[in-house]
């Protein structure tokens, strides 16, 4: 919402951001099971060894085993209306993927 160098903050785009900003309430998130989880990559754009060398560790962590990726579960295109209750279900793990056939 500011901006990456120098100048003013635009102010009308700022506060328009900021009241699109979802709001939620880390309490009933516990309660519910939910978390937020974000990052954003975009301030490491000109940080190319930076960005580098943590995929270089992670590739190195996953053939180690050090760390595990999250499971994929694929669905068939036409079955759309069963992975999406799969997902409303919240009992799926990792990531779900329709592939067309």
């Amino acid at each position: 919402m500011m901006p990456r160098r120098g100048g003013k903050p635009n102010w009308l785009k700022l506060i328009s951001g900021w009241l699109r900003t979802p709001r939620f309430n880390p309490l009933d998130m516990t309660n519910a099971g939910k978390s937020v989880l974000a990052f954003n990559l975009s301030y490491l754009f000109d940080r190319t060894d930076m960005l580098a060398e943590a995929v270089d560790d992670l590739q190195r962590w996953i053939g180690e085993g050090s760390i595990k990726p999250a499971p994929v579960t694929t669905y068939p295109l036409q079955e759309v209306g069963r992975a999406h209750a799969d997902i409303e279900s919240g009992q799926t793990v990792g990531k779900l993927i329709l592939v067309p056939e």
